[in-house]
Formats: C-alpha cells, structure tokens, sequence
C-alpha cells in the first residue's frame, strides 16, 4: 500500500525492545491492548491497527524541536529507547475515536510523545487530547496540520488527511498566515464547493484573494507529505 493514502503517527517511548512494549501494554492496561508482529490489538473491541517497532532514532529530537515542548519532554526524547508508528486509514475525521483510543494506550505505556508523520506536527500529550478530543472541528485542525511560511509565503501540510487541498498564500507576515489559516479552516468547517476563479478574503478590512487549484507540486507523489487533493493558489487581486 501507497503510504501516502495511510496516516503515519510516530510516538518514541523508553522501550528498549519490543518486550518492554508488550509488558508495558500489559502493566498498563491488563490484556486489553496486545502487541503482535504487525498489530496493535484491542481484544475488548476486536479491532486492531497496524504498528512498526524501530530501535533509537538520534533524529528524535530534531524531528520534534519545532512544536514547542518542554524541556522535559525534549529531554526523554534524547533518551528514548525505541520509537511506534502506526497505521491509520487516511480519514482523521472518521479515524479520530481510534486515534485517540490507540494513542491513549501507548501514553499509558510510557509514550513520550506523539507526531503525525503526514503533516510533521507533534504534540505533547497534553495539547494532543485536548485538541483532537474536542467537539470543534478547529481544534482537530490543529491537531492535524501544520503551517509554515519561507520566502514565497505561507503554506500548510496535512489537509489530506481530511480528504481536503491544502492551500498557500504568497507574502509574509500574520495578515497572510491569517488568511491562510481562515481558508483551511473554512473548507473544513463550512465544505463549500469552491472552484478556480472564485475569491476569499478573511474578512471586511482584508485583501481579497483569488483561486486557483493546482497539483500539490511541492512534494513527489509517494512523498507522506503530498496532498493528493491538490493545492489552492491564492492570489492578491490588484
């Protein structure tokens, strides 16, 4: 399977070996959830999710560094023993009781942290459950995709995982990340059918912007941060 149509979370713990896991599943949980070769099992529920388990990454830390966690956090990365991924359908909407289900295991287990893999945004557990356990679709917004700005403006990564483009804007500064940030916002909260040729703007006072979706250039198709969907170019009417 392409990984591209799957969502690849990343959660390091102290594990030194896939037994600590098992035992530390077990110590946390009694049998509920059990780990065997490629399956993370909830035997109360009968279901189960792919998972990967891969020794010490020394890029840990770097892979985390710009999400804003605390020292401590920061700290135990450097020192995790071993790093999960699991594998979601690519639906954050409709895996998002799973997510939090099978994340929620695995923070009892020692998990450390958690990073989404198709979008490169990680979280303290704190802000993960806050925002993806909301009943607000903004909050599972930020839970799930990124946005960053370098010389051609702003951008965002991981609208995909809402079956949705991602978009960006050409310019600097929190006028344009707004617009930006409002955009996404609006085609997950509202779906609107929009089409090339059509307008935005954030509101009253701020510049309207025209569309146009694109292929998602940015990235090689089998790239886990590709956005199948496309991407929407948004041009200041002068």
């Amino acid at each position: 399977m392409n990984d591209s149509l799957e969502m690849i979370l990343c959660i390091p713990g102290p594990w030194q070996s896939r037994s600590d896991v098992i035992r530390a599943l077990v110590d946390a949980h009694g049998g509920r959830y059990l780990m065997a070769g490629l399956l993370l099992y909830d035997s109360e529920a009968k279901d189960s999710v792919t998972v990967e388990w891969e020794e010490h990454d020394p890029r840990m830390v770097s892979a985390f560094y710009c999400c804003q966690h605390d020292e401590a956090t920061m700290s135990a990365l450097a020192s995790h023993g071993s790093v999960l991924y699991l594998r979601f359908p690519m639906d954050m909407t409709d895996q998002r009781e799973r997510l939090l289900k099978y994340t929620d295991a695995l923070k009892k287990a020692g998990g450390i942290a958690v990073k989404l893999e198709t979008s490169g945004i990680s979280h303290p557990w704190s802000r993960w459950f806050e925002w993806l356990a909301s009943p607000l679709l903004h909050n599972h917004y930020r839970a799930a995709v990124i946005v960053a700005g370098d010389a051609d403006g702003w951008y965002s990564c991981g609208m995909h995982q809402f079956g949705l483009p991602d978009a960006t804007v050409p310019g600097d500064g929190e006028e344009v990340r707004g617009t930006l940030e409002a955009f996404n916002k609006y085609l997950l909260i509202e779906s609107p059918e929009l089409r090339s040729g059509h307008t935005f703007s954030k509101d009253a006072d701020s510049p309207r912007r025209r569309l146009k979706l694109t292929a998602d250039d940015r990235f090689e198709p089998d790239h886990l941060f590709h956005n199948p969907h496309g991407l929407w170019q948004m041009e200041e009417i002068r």
